[in-house]
């Protein structure tokens, strides 16, 4: 309740998955605790049972169940390496205590070339939480 909103839709990319075998000595360490799997198949399910909206993070427009399992027929949940999140950040002074508020997910894939080599990442589905509205999409900013 004593809380003051110190960041407001803050937005930030991280990796969940090692995208490099030659840094696993200290990536695989610091993200030993990542369940991805699990929450990915919490979040496609969701959207599947229509509780959840699935929404192209380039463009921003809504995308039915046909074209998220397309979006699966190419690409693999195993694959998924980062998440960017959109967050609202808060500062309890009286507590000293930092919460934070996820407002949106957008899962992103690894791509690998034949040989294994990192070419990059792919959008995947983005999600709003906490009754958070749709935001423009990447294209637009």
């Amino acid at each position: 309740q004593s809380a003051i909103k110190v960041a407001d839709s803050i937005m930030y990319i991280t990796n969940v998955k090692n995208p490099d075998s030659a840094s696993a000595y200290y990536m695989d360490q610091w993200l030993s605790g990542v369940k991805i799997q699990d929450l990915a198949n919490k979040i496609f399910q969701a959207v599947y049972d229509k509780r959840l909206k699935a929404y192209n993070y380039i463009t921003g427009k809504k995308m039915s169940i046909k074209e998220v399992k397309e979006l699966e027929s190419e690409f693999s949940r195993k694959d998924i390496g980062q998440i960017l999140f959109t967050e609202d950040w808060y500062f309890d002074e009286k507590e000293l205590k930092m919460y934070k508020q996820v407002n949106s997910i957008m899962l992103a894939y690894f791509r690998y070339d034949d040989d294994g080599n990192l070419l990059g990442n792919k959008a995947g589905i983005r999600v709003y939480l906490n009754g958070t509205k749709p935001m423009r999409g990447a294209q637009d900013y």
